[in-house]
């Protein structure tokens, strides 16, 4: 199911939100891109590929950009939908000392107020301290950075295996909260990603343009994937 919180504006120009979509609920296929230049069948399937799937789009601008008004008109929308885990893959710098200085604060709250599973990304800005993003920075959500699952030496942003993520944000947050909560792959993870026009995003790592792309990040641009499942995840 997908929806939009920007009135007849539906497309997925950069293919963000369609990469996050995939790696959630994707059935399974082949990339036979990065098979051809692998020599081996590169497959790609998504954690969840039988949950009820939902999209809301909230951003655009070519970067994956939008006001605080139209994320949180996002999360409402998403809230409308009766999910059961709202997935955030967006964020931005948090301004304040307080979790209660965030717009999203009091959203954030009525979701979780509601048994709703808010999964956030912790932001790109690592790897100093004090570098996690907002809505990631707030108590209430579950708060997820990267690590590399395989060795990425040709780029320094992503450091040895088995450890964080060089560009993933690291806590504390303003007010001394240990965040992220945990830490999943996030350096070179294959999904759908297909957006309309061949930007970054669609010829990453590869460099050609195609249906999936390898990309890295805890929220390389600004979108928004909702999911309600069928059953446990």
């Amino acid at each position: 199911v997908k929806d939009t919180v920007m009135p007849g504006n539906q497309a997925d120009v950069i293919g963000h939100g369609t990469w996050c979509a995939s790696a959630i609920g994707g059935t399974r296929g082949t990339d036979h891109v990065f098979s051809t230049l692998e020599h081996t069948p590169v497959i790609c399937e998504g954690m969840a590929p039988q949950c009820n799937l939902a999209e809301v789009k909230a951003l655009d601008f070519i970067i994956g950009t939008a006001p605080t008004s139209m994320l949180l008109a996002g999360l409402e929308k998403a809230v409308q939908m009766n999910s059961d885990v709202i997935s955030c893959s967006w964020g931005g710098s948090f301004q304040g000392v307080e979790p209660q200085d965030s717009p999203f604060y009091t959203a954030v709250q009525e979701i979780v107020n509601r048994n709703i599973i808010i999964a956030v990304a912790a932001g790109n800005s690592g790897p100093g301290a004090s570098t996690i993003t907002d809505p990631g920075a707030l108590p209430q959500v579950l708060t997820v950075g990267a690590y590399n699952v395989v060795g990425n030496t040709f780029n320094s942003m992503f450091g040895p295996a088995g450890e964080a993520a060089a560009f993933s944000s690291r806590g504390p947050t303003p007010w001394g909260e240990i965040k992220p909560d945990t830490i999943m792959p996030g350096a070179i993870i294959d999904s759908a990603a297909a957006g309309i026009y061949p930007t970054q995003m669609s010829v990453s790592y590869s460099h050609v343009a195609h249906a999936q792309q390898a990309i890295a990040g805890t929220c390389l641009v600004r979108d928004t994937a909702v999911y309600t499942p069928d059953g446990p995840i």
